[in-house]
């Protein structure tokens, strides 16, 4: 899963614009690290809006490819365990 916010335009049923590129890429990114049935990567845009909540603590810096990411730092949320 990707995370991502921004703009998004809309032509008919066709949506594009940059922030749909970025949601995209961090999609992309859960093919590229291992198997996970848990994975959600989030951009920074959004690691930003959630800065101050609990939200924040749950989220880790990913070493991401600079190719998949064409310079978007992505973080990983943590999921926990609710047992």
């Amino acid at each position: 899963m990707g995370i991502h916010q921004g703009e998004a335009r809309l032509f008919r049923s066709f949506m594009y614009g940059e922030d749909i590129n970025a949601a995209s890429r961090l999609m992309a990114l859960t093919r590229i690290f291992p198997p996970n049935a848990s994975r959600a990567f989030v951009s920074e845009t959004v690691r930003d809006k959630v800065t101050g909540l609990d939200w924040e603590a749950r989220l880790r810096l990913v070493e991401a490819p600079p190719d998949k990411t064409r310079g978007m730092r992505v973080y990983e949320l943590l999921f926990v365990n609710s047992t």
